[in-house]
């Protein structure tokens, strides 16, 4: 048996554009770091033959899986069934998140259309693999209600006006 022990600059993985560091792989097993900057989004994807556990170190974040949406604390974590739909969204701060998949995933799945961008703020919000044309939803980080369509393998969103709030997302 031999124990390999890995130093982590958990600071590589919180540059922008540079969400994931994957310094620990094996065949049975991988182990990700990754930082999250204010209200970035890992989009949604799912891994046929691998589990995941999320564990947030700081911050917190959004995790939507199979329809279900949670908000996740530093300290807790989250764990995904292999072949479960599932995405993260980061709320107004930043999120250092530690994942383990095993087995290591041969790969993921990507959603065509399982996101949309808000028109008021900008920001990419997983959807619900369940979401519908026509839904009436609300931006996490602005809080404007919006009204999603369908329009072809993606959504669009659409302000509905006079419902917009000041408070703080959930």
């Amino acid at each position: 048996m031999t124990l390999d022990i890995t130093k982590i600059d958990i600071s590589e993985g919180g540059e922008p554009g540079c969400l994931r560091l994957n310094p620990l792989k094996t065949d049975k097993v991988a182990f990700n770091v990754y930082n999250f900057q204010p209200w970035q989004a890992l989009s949604m994807h799912k891994h046929p033959d691998s589990d995941e556990v999320f564990y947030v170190i700081e911050g917190s974040c959004l995790i939507f899986a199979d329809g279900e949406r949670k908000k996740v604390e530093a300290n807790h974590a989250a764990y995904v069934p292999s072949g479960t739909v599932h995405a993260i969204l980061s709320c107004g701060q930043p999120s250092m998140i530690i994942s383990v998949q095993g087995p290591t995933p041969i790969y993921s799945i990507y959603g065509k259309g399982l996101e949309y961008f808000c028109p008021r703020c900008g920001l990419e919000t997983p959807l619900e693999t369940d979401a519908n044309s026509g839904e009436i939803t609300r931006c996490p980080r602005c809080r404007t209600t919006l009204k999603l369509t369908a329009a072809g393998e993606a959504f669009t969103a659409e302000i509905i006006e006079g419902q917009v709030t000041k408070e703080a997302p959930a």
